[in-house]
């Protein structure tokens, strides 16, 4: 469970609050399907197609660029929490400031894990690009 320290601008006395905001993956399953779609904007079932999908995505790039990861340390947070960030912030549009405090990363490393999923995402979905979706708009 992640605690975010809330500051009172017209006191000098921190307070810590326990919002509930995100929970790591391992705890969210667990939670009532609603409560999963609405913090993250898929079902469980849909999630968990997702994962399967990124995974064997990442594992076929690993395949065919060896060198790539050459020298590089594993991720601090896990694939399962790398999806949950980046489909938070696509259902709830926090800055990458909180999205950090929420997943307890830096905000540069938090714009790096959505920046690089976002695209895998759209690569695993088939997703159209930016320039097919402006075509096809002229188009209509």
């Amino acid at each position: 469970m992640i605690l975010l320290l809330v500051i009172n601008p017209t006191s000098d006395t921190r307070s810590v609050y326990d919002v509930c905001i995100m929970k790591p993956y391992k705890e969210i399953i667990h939670c009532k399907p609603q409560k999963f779609l609405r913090m993250t904007g898929i079902t469980q079932k849909n999630f968990s197609d997702l994962y399967d999908k990124i995974k064997q995505h990442i594992e076929n790039e690993k395949k065919l660029n060896p060198l790539k990861r050459r020298g590089l340390k594993s991720s601090r947070v896990s694939l399962q929490d790398c999806i949950l960030l980046a489909l938070y912030y696509i259902r709830h549009y926090p800055t990458f400031q909180v999205l950090g405090n929420i997943f307890g990363i830096q905000e540069s490393y938090c714009h790096k894990v959505y920046s690089r999923y976002l695209r895998i995402i759209a690569n695993v979905e088939k997703l159209p690009s930016r320039l097919d979706l402006i075509d096809n708009k002229r188009k209509h």
